[in-house]
Parts: structure tokens; sequence; C-alpha cells
């Protein structure tokens, strides 16, 4: 029998994790609290987590797992990178816009991910050097160069403070259409095509690496905001490639301070 490959491994593990919280929604109530870092997990965080690493610990025994809600390793070297929940605000109200997020970190560089939303019905995967896919087929960003008619999405205007808003709402006009989609979303459609550019702030590891490289396989570009290629700088901007030098240059001068939120 063929062991799974990285990909498939992270695709299993991603739908465990999201057919597990989606249980929840069938509940009438879902528990909650408040972190120390001002964020929320629910009783499906937890339990999306522990099936994402039953399926890691089946797959891929003894390798190191950085997760969001129970930690672990502390360097990006040969390490899965789970998020159960990103979005676990929209989750705990029944938005449908959530997933859960699955990478592996292999030395340098993120080579496979898989994100699996079944609020949107949607799944998106990618390995290094082998595209990115949906539920659709082969993923390919947009060819738009002008902003004026190019579209950008962020996160949330809560998860930025007054002066970086103010500034990246300078940024944003300069777009003919600039929407809140949610974090891990506004990416993927960056991977789509059908958005040009999205911005996360606020972020860890789990937020971002298999964003970044289903954007990266699908043909665009990732930086954080001052254009450095780090998972662990606290922001994301993902682009069609076209966009991206310029969007940069522009973001670079946002007052932002150094990261004391964290997107959920």
């Amino acid at each position: 029998m063929t062991s799974p490959t990285r990909v498939e491994i992270a695709r299993a593990a991603a739908g465990a994790g999201a057919a597990a919280a989606a249980e929840y929604l069938r509940r009438p109530g879902i528990a909650r609290w408040d972190k120390a870092d001002g964020s929320i997990v629910t009783e499906a965080d937890l339990a999306a987590e522990q099936a994402v690493l039953a399926v890691l610990h089946r797959f891929a025994p003894g390798e190191a797992v950085l997760a969001e809600e129970s930690g672990g390793a502390n360097e990006l070297s040969e390490v899965w990178i789970v998020d159960p929940i990103d979005g676990t605000e929209n989750f705990s109200r029944r938005h449908p816009v959530w997933g859960t997020l699955v990478a592996w970190h292999d030395r340098d560089a993120v080579a496979a991910a898989a994100i699996d939303a079944p609020g949107l019905d949607r799944r998106w995967w990618a390995a290094a050097g082998q595209g990115a896919h949906g539920v659709s087929g082969r993923l390919q960003t947009s060819a738009v160069r002008d902003r004026r008619s190019a579209s950008f999405a962020f996160g949330g205007a809560h998860e930025y403070p007054v002066p970086a808003w103010e500034a990246l709402a300078d940024v944003m006009r300069g777009f003919r259409t600039a929407w809140g989609w949610g974090n891990f979303w506004g990416h993927m459609m960056v991977a789509e095509g059908s958005v040009d550019a999205a911005l996360s702030y606020g972020t860890s590891p789990w937020d971002v690496a298999a964003p970044a490289l289903i954007v990266a396989e699908a043909g665009g570009a990732w930086t954080d905001m001052s254009g450095a290629r780090d998972l662990q700088s606290g922001s994301l901007l993902t682009t069609n490639g076209e966009l991206h030098k310029e969007l940069t240059a522009d973001l670079r001068y946002c007052p932002i301070p150094p990261n004391t939120l964290v997107s959920d």
C-alpha cells in the first residue's frame, strides 16, 4: 500500500477537523471562552484540533506539530501547522465563512497545504511545485494590473489600530472594490482569481501558512506588509503578483505598531 503524500495527509486532516467542528453547529449552543489575547475559543475549536491531530498521528506519527490551541513546536522547521477553525468569531455566530487550515512546513518553506470550509462547500489544496487546486479544478490568479480595476479583500476593520486603519483605508480607496471577506477566504479568492489582493493583520503562523502556499501555487505572490516572506511577522499580503510590488510599497508606510492583535 502506497503511503499518502504530504498534501493528501493535509487534506485528510483538514477534512476531519472541519467535519468535527461542523457537528457543533447542529447543537443549540456552542460553549466559548475568552483567550488572553482577546480572541475567543469554542468547544468546537478544541474538538476540531483533536480530530486534525488524530489524522496526523496516524499518518505522520512522531512528527512535530504547531497547533493554535495546544501549541507545540517552537521553530518553523519540519512541522505540521494547524488552525482548527480560522474564523472562530464567524463560526460562533453560525456564519459560513470559517475553515480548518493544515500545512506542512518542510525545512525553509511550506511544502503542502489544505483548507476545508464546509460552510462554503469549498476546499483548496496545494503541494510545492505541483500547483494549487480546488473543487472546480486547478487554480489560477487573475491578470489584473490596474488597481482601479482590481478588488481588495481584508480581514476586518476591528483588527487594526485606528491610525493603521485610516492609512489602510487610503490605500483601499485606490481599488475598484474593497471587501471585508474574512481572512482565509480573501486569500483563497485571490488564488481563484476572483479577488486580486488580500490582507490579514494580527496573524500567527497557523493563520497564514496554508493560504500563502496555495496562492503562490496558483501563480500569485505573498509576503508580509513590509514585503518580507515571513510567516511570523504578524501579517499576510497575497496578490495576483501583478499588484504586489506597488501594494507593498504603499502598505510599508501604514503606521502599524508591533503586533498585539490576533486574527480569529
